[in-house]
This record gives C-alpha cells, structure tokens and sequence, in this order.
C-alpha cells in the first residue's frame, strides 16, 4: 500500500521492517515528505508520479527485488539521475548488493543498522543530488551565455563583412604565433596525467621483478613492461621540459645535446613531407642559457621552416662556432664581439 505524496519527497519501499520509525527520523532529518511502499509494482508507479528526490529499497522484495527497480528506474530517461539506496540484512545477501550496485543503485546499508548512519547516508545522496543539479545549472547557464555571444558575435560580423575580413586575418596571426604555446600547454597536462600512470606501471613491474626468480616464463613480459614503461617515461620528460613555463634558469647547455632532443620532437610535429637532418660540430662549445628557451627557439624556427615548405623539402640543422668581430656588432648592435657557438635551420 502507498501513501499519498507531496512535493519533495523520499520513497522507502520494504514489506518487512518498520516504516515508522525510518520514517520520522528521515523526515525530521531532511525536512521532506516520507513514501512508503510494499511491494515493486507500487514503488515504480510511484516514482513515475511523484519523482521522488531519493528511493531506498530493500533488496528482497515479494514479487520482484530492489535490484529489478533499480534496472526500471535507470532505464527510465526522466527517471535515472534518482539516487538510489538499497537495504541488505547482514552478511546474508553480498551478491545481491553486487547485483545491485551493477545495476544502478548508489549506495546500500546493512541491516541492523542505527538511524544516524541511515539519516547520513540519505543526506550525503541528496546533498550529491543537489550538487550535480547545480553544476548542470552552471553549465546550462554558461552554454545560454557562450550561445549568446556567438549570436551576437555573428550578427555584427554579418553586418559589416570588412570586419570579418579583419577578424580572419587578425585569427590566422593569432594562431600561427600561438601555435606552439597551445601544444606546449596540451603536451604539458597529457605529460603530467601519463607520468603518475607511468610511475604506478613502473613501480608495480619493479615489485613483481622483484617477487618473480629469473627462470619463471613470465620474467621477460615483466622486463618488456618495464622497458616499455621506461620509454614513455622519458618521453614524458621530453614533454615536460618543452612546456614548462617558468622563470629563466640558465645553466650551461650543449647546444648539440639540446638539437637532438628537438629534433625527436620535430618529427612528431612536422609531419613525414619534411625529412629533419642535423650536422653538428664535434667541438662546440657550451653555452650558459636557459635549456627550456633553446628548445623553443628551436621549435619555433622548425615549424616556421614546415610552414614555407607546404610541399614537403628538407630541414638542416647544424651548429658551428663562430667568432664575432667588432664591426659585426656595429652592425648588429644586439650582438656582442666574442666567441660565440651558433644553431642554424
């Protein structure tokens, strides 16, 4: 049998225990009305009529079971986002919670249970509820706004075609000079979420080299793990170093070691049309700069370089020492006489 509902209510669908104790401390704790249900037939009609804010079933029910209302409610789309809770009498019904949880329910309690664990439970579901409601409020709110804009942004674009020509130009400038900073910041986040995955995949192929004699069969697929693991970690250094965003360090750089890094980073930017060729002086001398700027200099020149070769050609890059004379920084008067190593592309 059910009892007539109200606005803002909580369904609790049982034939066996007491309602009426569920009942006043979940009423007094959440300040809504309280539904009661004996049966799965009456639960589902009333949680079409009512939409409850939150359903609590047992899982053993006459004529059907908490877990076959969990699979109704969930395939129901005006019906699935309700939470959830099922009732199990103590280690008496572990699968069915499994099958219950698998089938939508968001959280179970066993029985006998004290009422301000179960008033604890019903108020950490409906405040997740709440939660969610208002971040999809937000999001709506957002998209009604961004919407907006763009329909304005259009409007005035379609009333003055000089000023779409202006913003297109004005687009292409930004994206070509920013090109390199949206990479660096994408290969930034990736590297970061890779490296705490590499670290686990690592970590776990030691300890079980570790626990794992050198003649078990399974020793080398452990080995090629880590090997594998140990690739994509530097690989991740490599991603980490070209995006990071920091203040100058300067240190003293090998130009030449600071050329085949980016070079294995070029060719997975460039594409395969333009082939990447390096001719490097055996007696370079270091330099004192910031690593990170070097490798930008770096990419930018090469990105430039594929950018004027749409048809594909060949990237050089070499390094040499030169020596700069006075009038050359009378020339260039950002330049220096001395000694001096150089990069070219």
């Amino acid at each position: 049998m059910a009892t007539q509902a109200t606005e803002n209510t909580v369904l609790i669908v049982d034939d066996t225990f007491e309602h009426r104790g569920i009942d006043e401390h979940i009423a007094s704790a959440v300040r809504f009305n309280v539904l009661t249900a004996e049966s799965i037939e009456d639960a589902y009609k009333l949680v079409e009529r009512e939409h409850p804010v939150l359903v609590m079933s047992d899982v053993v029910m006459p004529g059907g079971s908490g877990i076959e209302l969990c699979r109704l409610i969930r395939k129901n789309v005006d019906l699935n986002r309700i939470p959830i809770l099922l009732v199990s009498a103590l280690d008496k019904e572990t699968q069915h919670i499994v099958e219950a949880l698998a089938a939508g329910a968001d959280d179970y309690i066993e029985m006998p249970f004290e009422p301000h664990r179960l008033v604890a439970k019903v108020m950490r579901l409906l405040e997740r509820r709440k939660a969610e409601e208002n971040l999809e409020k937000q999001v709506l709110e957002r998209t009604e706004q961004l919407t907006a804009l763009n329909l304005k942004l259009k409007a005035e674009i379609e009333d003055r075609a000089h000023a779409e020509d202006a913003l297109r130009r004005t687009e292409e400038w930004l994206i070509h000079s920013q090109k390199l900073e949206a990479i660096g910041s994408l290969a930034g986040g990736v590297a970061h979420d890779f490296n705490n995955l590499l670290t686990a995949i690592l970590g776990n192929s030691q300890l079980l080299l570790d626990k794992t004699s050198e003649d078990n069969p399974h020793r080398n697929r452990i080995l090629e793990i880590e090997k594998a693991g140990k690739k994509a970690a530097a690989l991740t250094r490599q991603l980490l170093a070209f995006s990071r965003r920091q203040l100058l360090e300067r240190c003293t750089v090998s130009l030449n070691d600071t050329v085949g890094n980016t070079i294995k980073m070029l060719e997975r930017i460039i594409g395969e049309d333009v082939q990447v060729s390096k001719v490097l002086a055996a007696d370079l001398w270091t330099v004192y700069a910031d690593a990170a700027q070097i490798d930008q200099v770096l990419m930018n020149l090469g990105v430039n370089a594929r950018d004027a070769m749409p048809n594909g050609g060949r990237l050089l890059i070499s390094t040499k020492n030169v020596v700069l004379d006075e009038s050359y920084s009378i020339q260039y008067p950002y330049a220096q006489a001395g000694q001096v190593c150089t990069t070219r592309g």
